[in-house]
């Protein structure tokens, strides 16, 4: 194991690296070296310096994005169940065989 001595590459999500303090401050040092590409920062540097707060604003619009994906997968499942209730089996046609998959939005 060596140390890097001309480049150090991060592959990850800055979103997720974001809600540890470490990795925040030290996404924050790159980006004011002008290291920084890809996916722009969705945090300012005020939040990095108020953590606890950054952390409960990131986790509040987390658990929206959670509480949204279960609504919508709750109204595709009702969908799926009144469709299968008019006579089709919901995964097939009359005799059971397979139907091309149908995108819900």
């Amino acid at each position: 194991m060596t140390r890097a001595q001309s480049l150090l590459i991060i592959v990850g999500d800055p979103v997720i690296l974001s809600l540890d303090q470490m990795w925040r401050e030290f996404l924050d040092y790159i980006h004011a070296s002008g290291g920084w590409r890809g996916k722009p920062r969705d945090w300012d540097d005020a939040a990095s310096a108020a953590a606890s707060d950054f952390l409960a604003q990131r986790r509040s619009d987390t658990l929206n994005a959670i509480d949204e994906l279960a609504h919508r997968l709750r109204n595709a499942v009702i969908e799926e169940v009144d469709d299968s209730e008019d006579g089709s089996d919901g995964a097939g046609g009359e005799n059971g065989e397979d139907r091309p998959w149908r995108e819900v939005e």
